[in-house]
């Protein structure tokens, strides 16, 4: 998924900058499909930067990239369900995305990222412990990804096992053999396996859960196991059930600004604002806090600094989503910035923001 670096390469200004969102459907055998798909959009972006104004030399430096992906891309090995691209023409993203979304070429002064916010939103890691009577395992998680977190530590005493066993019986069977004797070694193994304090989800045997929480203490585990034998699922089963309980986790910051939104116009204060022009005036001067946008709906239409958006009923040439332009402007002084449902919004409104002032 996105990091820091890509995501202040894609806040930064571009102009004109090219998003396209490519749904792969793996599912499908012929991926020639999904190349000439490509191509098509391509051929689209180049159409949009000409009505624009910019001339065959720009055009062609800006594709360039893109023509690059749709010749050196073997679609037929792509697992993931949508494929996100973003050139200004001097570099090129390409990321894996892993849900599907709707499939859309926009050419702008800014990348198209709104589709991204749901994603960034919930890209947060976990834990997820996995434990029966004679196994464990430990695997950092998001709620797209995992990884196995090898437990390579042992506590002294059964490192001093280990080693006075050395000239009998070594390897990866033993090794587990001696952290599994008790609770405490196992929590020790993995305490000392985390990279820092993100939850953990125990995932157990019914049997082993209680007993291992009660004989240990891990402050970040959440405290209700789940009952339930991890080792005959998949990893990405067995993320599905960590995410039960991780969901309220990883929602929460969306949620409380959504409830602040509300309180705040319930009480007519001064610090929250529905109206989109408010909002993308306040948003270059780092007055708003939090952004929420419509993830379902777009507003096309054009914006300069200092002066009213222009909002028309359908596309037209040169306009942009203003709903990702308040996203990318809030992001850009500072903000935080969500996309929901539009029926999650008050007031059918399009967009709602938290002000500092």
């Amino acid at each position: 998924m996105f990091n820091h670096e890509t995501m202040a390469r894609l806040l930064a200004p571009a102009s004109p900058a090219a998003s396209i969102f490519l749904p792969l459907m793996p599912n499908q055998r012929d991926a020639r499909g999904v190349n000439l798909r490509l191509r098509e959009h391509i051929g689209d972006a180049q159409t949009m930067l000409q009505r624009i104004g910019i001339d065959v030399r720009r055009c062609e430096q800006v594709l360039a990239p893109l023509h690059q992906v749709a010749a050196e891309t073997d679609f037929a090995d792509h697992r993931d369900p949508a494929l996100a691209l973003f050139t200004d023409g001097t570099f090129i993203v390409a990321e894996p995305l892993p849900r599907e979304v709707p499939e859309m070429v926009v050419v702008a002064e800014d990348f198209h990222i709104k589709p991204l916010l749901p994603f960034l939103a919930m890209n947060r890691h976990f834990y997820v412990l996995a434990l029966s009577k004679t196994r464990v395992r430990l695997l950092v998680a998001t709620p797209f990804t995992c990884q196995e977190v090898p437990l390579d530590y042992l506590p002294p005493d059964a490192q001093a096992e280990l080693d006075s066993r050395a000239a009998v019986a070594t390897g990866p069977d033993v090794h587990m053999e001696l952290i599994m004797q008790s609770p405490k070694r196992i929590a020790a193994s993995v305490k000392a396996a985390l990279a820092d304090d993100a939850p953990i989800v125990l995932i157990a045997d019914p049997a082993v859960g209680g007993h291992f929480l009660k004989q240990t203490d891990l402050p970040q585990i959440l405290p209700e196991p789940i009952a339930f034998n991890p080792f005959a699922v998949s990893d990405s089963e067995l993320v599905g059930k960590a995410m039960e309980p991780m969901q309220p986790l990883l929602t929460a910051e969306l949620d409380t600004a959504l409830e602040q939104i509300n309180a705040r116009l319930g009480t007519a204060q001064p610090t929250v604002a529905i109206r989109l022009e408010e909002i993308l005036q306040a948003a270059p001067e780092g007055r708003v806090d939090t952004v929420v946008v419509a993830q379902d709906e777009a507003l096309w239409g054009q914006y300069t600094p200092g002066a009213l958006p222009s909002a028309h009923g359908h596309r037209t040439p040169g306009d942009e989503d203003l709903l990702n332009k308040a996203a990318v402007m809030a992001l850009r002084n500072g903000a935080r910035a969500y996309a929901v449902a539009h029926d999650r919004l008050p007031r059918q409104v399009l967009a709602a923001a938290l002000m500092r002032y």
